[in-house]
C-alpha cells in the first residue's frame, strides 16, 4: 500500500510537471518573439526578484526589479533597480476589493515590497504592472517573479556567476548568500545595490547559458513546481494558456479541483524567515455526512535560531527588537479551504493565536498569528472539506520553502 501511494504521488507530480512544461512550450514563442514572431514589436517583461528571508504569501519581499526586452528570440536586460527606488503610492494603483483590504491592507496596492501579500500571483502581476507604469511610463507585457532558490537551482546547471566583489554565486551557496549572509555582513544601504547587481548578473547568466538542455529544463521545472518562479502575462490569450499550470501561481477557485493553501507572511519586519522551518502534511480523514471528503492538515513551525545566535546576529537580520524581542519570529498565517468546501475546525497550540475566518476570491480563509521564541516549535491541526460533488484528490500549495538549516 505504501508503494502504491508513493507511485500515485509520483505520477501526480509528474503529470503536474508535464502540464506546466506543456503550457510553457505553448506560450514561449509569442513571449520570446522567436522566428515566426521576429517582426513583432519588442516585448517588455518585468523581473521581480524576491527575498524569502522576509516572507510574503507567494514568496518574499520584493528586493529588486529589472526590465527584460525581448525580440526575435533575443533578450536584453536593463539594469535592475532596488525596491527603494520605486515610490510608494498615496492610493492603491488598482482598485482593491474589500476582501483584499481586510486581509492584506492597502499596502498590497501601494508598496512595491508588498505586492505579493496575496497568494494569487495573477493579481500580483496586475498590481506590479500598474506600479511600474506609474513610475516609468512603461506598460509591461508580463511579470516574472524569481527568488534565490530559483537562481540556485539554475546556477547548479549553468555554472556559477562572478560578482563584482570577487565572490561567486553558484548552485550550492546562492540561497544562503542572498537570504542570510548579505544581511549579516552588510549595512542596510549596501544590500539594495548588492541585490540589484546579483539578481541581474545571475538572471542574465542563466538566460545566456542553457548548457545541458535536459538538465536546464529539469531545473526549471523543479523551480516551477516548488513555486520559485512564476509568470503572469498581460496578454489574455497567453495568460489563458498558462492559467491552470503551476507557473501561473493562480488561486484555484473551482470546486472540481480541491486545493488547500497554507501561506505565511512576515510580521517581524526582519530577515528572520531564514530561520523559520515549516512542515505541513495533508491526510485523508473520512467522508463527511454531506458526501464531501474531509482531510487533516497538520502544520508545524519552528524557530531554528539559538539563543546564542539571537544575541550575536546582526540587527538587520533580527529586526533589532523593534516589533518583537531579538531572536523571535512573528508570522501571520493564512489557511485557505478548498473551493466550495470549508474549514471544519482548527486547533491552534494557543487559542488566542487564531484571529478568525474571512473570504478571499470566494475561498474560506482562516487567519492566525504565531510568535516563536528561539528554538521554539508550534503546531496547528486543521480539518477541511472539499466540495461535496467532487472525488478529485486534494492538492496542496504553500508559501515556497527555504531551508536555513
Amino acid at each position: 500500500m505504501d508503494a502504491l501511494k508513493t507511485a500515485e504521488t509520483y505520477c501526480e507530480k509528474l503529470d503536474s510537471m508535464v502540464h506546466s512544461l506543456n503550457s510553457i512550450v505553448q506560450v514561449l514563442p509569442s513571449m520570446l518573439g522567436t522566428e515566426s514572431h521576429a517582426n513583432d514589436a519588442p516585448r517588455n517583461y518585468l523581473i521581480l526578484a524576491q527575498t524569502n528571508a522576509e516572507a510574503r504569501p507567494f514568496g518574499g519581499l520584493t528586493g529588486s526589479l529589472g526590465l527584460a526586452t525581448v525580440q526575435g528570440g533575443h533578450v536584453s536586460l536593463q539594469p535592475f533597480v532596488s525596491d527603494s527606488e520605486i515610490q510608494n503610492a498615496d492610493e492603491p494603483v488598482v482598485d482593491l476589493t474589500a476582501e483584499e483590504r481586510l486581509l492584506f491592507t492597502d499596502k498590497l496596492g501601494k508598496d512595491i515590497r508588498d505586492v505579493n501579500f496575496t497568494p494569487d500571483f495573477p493579481r500580483t502581476g496586475e498590481i506590479m504592472s500598474a506600479m511600474w507604469n506609474r513610475q516609468y511610463g512603461v506598460a509591461v507585457d508580463g511579470v516574472i517573479a524569481i527568488d534565490p532558490l530559483f537562481l540556485q537551482n539554475m546556477l547548479a546547471v549553468t555554472g556559477g556567476v562572478a560578482m563584482p566583489d570577487g565572490s561567486t554565486l553558484d548552485g550550492a551557496n546562492t540561497a544562503q548568500t542572498l537570504l542570510h549572509d548579505v544581511y549579516a555582513r552588510m549595512a542596510p544601504q549596501e544590500t539594495d545595490e548588492y541585490f540589484a547587481v546579483a539578481a541581474q548578473a545571475a538572471f542574465d547568466h542563466i538566460m545566456q547559458n542553457a548548457g545541458n538542455f535536459k538538465s536546464y529544463v529539469k531545473a526549471l521545472s523543479t523551480s516551477v513546481e516548488q513555486g520559485h518562479v512564476v509568470v503572469w502575462s498581460a496578454h489574455e490569450d497567453e495568460q489563458n494558456l498558462i492559467a491552470d499550470s503551476a507557473i501561473s501561481g493562480k488561486l484555484i477557485t473551482e470546486g472540481a479541483k480541491p486545493q488547500v493553501g497554507v501561506y505565511i507572511s512576515d510580521e517581524t519586519e526582519s530577515k528572520m524567515d531564514w530561520y523559520l522551518h515549516r512542515e505541513v502534511t495533508t491526510e485523508f480523514q473520512k467522508v463527511a455526512r454531506n458526501g464531501a471528503n474531509q482531510y487533516t492538515v497538520h502544520i508545524k513551525l519552528q524557530n531554528t535560531m539559538t539563543a546564542e545566535e539571537a544575541a550575536s546576529e546582526a540587527e538587520y537580520v533580527t529586526g533589532g527588537g523593534n516589533i518583537v524581542p531579538k531572536g523571535q519570529i512573528k508570522t501571520a498565517l493564512f489557511i485557505y479551504a478548498p473551493a466550495n468546501g470549508r474549514l471544519v475546525d482548527w486547533k491552534f497550540q494557543n487559542a488566542d493565536d487564531y484571529k478568525g475566518v474571512t473570504l478571499h476570491n470566494g475561498l474560506t480563509v482562516g487567519v492566525g498569528d504565531v510568535t516563536l521564541q528561539p528554538g521554539e516549535s508550534y503546531e496547528i491541526t486543521v480539518h477541511v472539506q472539499s466540495a461535496p460533488d467532487t472525488d478529485e484528490p486534494l492538492t496542496f500549495r504553500q508559501t515556497p520553502l527555504i531551508e536555513g538549516r
